[in-house]
């Protein structure tokens, strides 16, 4: 028997003894496909880096030179229109290196993997 499925009674044994009918599963980097919860995501780390001054790397991650020595409405509204015009590679490797910058750990291939797994996993067992 492999380990998914393995994995996938125990998880039916235990929500069947709590009685539980909905699970929801929050990770803030899951979604790599919700371009706008990415797009507020960056400018919430952003925002972060440039307290910690850290301008001048920030400016480097978006490519534009004084991207960020504007007031902060002004920035936020050019970033969430850069992060639509983005491939998702290129949003992974922004956030990526925006987190090495905060010392936030951040592995979006694991999440996705892991994110896959649950649905998965679950959504089989809560059908």
């Amino acid at each position: 028997m492999n380990e998914v499925v393995v994995a996938q009674q125990a998880i039916e044994q235990v929500l069947g003894k709590l009685h539980v009918k909905t699970v929801v599963c929050v990770d803030d980097v899951y979604g790599m496909g919700d371009i706008d919860g990415t797009a507020e995501l960056a400018i919430g780390w952003f925002h972060e880096a440039l307290l910690r001054e850290k301008s001048d790397e920030c400016n480097e991650l978006v490519k534009i030179p004084g991207f960020f020595n504007v007031p902060d409405e002004v920035w936020t509204r050019r970033l969430r229109t850069q992060w639509q015009e983005l491939s998702r590679e290129e949003r992974i490797t922004i956030l990526d290196e925006i987190s090495k910058l905060l010392d936030i750990e951040l592995d979006i291939e694991r999440d996705e993997k892991s994110a896959s797994l649950l649905k998965a996993g679950l959504w089989q067992i809560l059908e």
